[in-house]
């Protein structure tokens, strides 16, 4: 039939401009298509909106991806990328502050905070 003639055709992956060699039937592309490395798949992680080729999803998410997880260098929270700069800004206990009062201290943690405004001298 024409349907096993189209089946039996021998195709390359779409991907071959990115690398990949893979040639074969098209009835098995489908199946290549699920593990070819150079194949754009999206990334997994929460917020992030980012296609990579298969082969660099394991990079991407420890390096780059905003959904990655860090630790804060000043509180070893756990947190995700895209949130390190507001957690710093806004959250972390330990991140040192000025007194928004100016009575000079410079070296507080956001922690602290509370108590030395009860004894601050302004």
């Amino acid at each position: 039939s024409a349907q096993r003639r189209v089946n039996e055709l021998t195709v390359m992956c779409r991907e071959v401009d990115r690398g990949c060699e893979w040639k074969g039937r098209i009835k098995q592309y489908e199946d290549h298509c699920n593990v070819c490395p150079f194949m754009m798949v999206p990334c997994p992680a929460l917020g992030c909106m980012t296609s990579v080729p298969r082969n660099q999803l394991s990079q991407h998410q420890e390096s780059v991806c905003v959904g990655r997880k860090l630790a804060c260098s000043f509180c070893n929270g756990k947190l995700r990328a895209a949130n390190r700069d507001q957690h710093l800004r806004d959250t972390c206990p330990k991140v040192q502050l000025v007194c928004p009062n100016q009575c000079g201290a410079v070296d507080l943690l956001r922690d602290q905070l509370a108590s030395h405004r009860k004894t601050c001298p302004r």
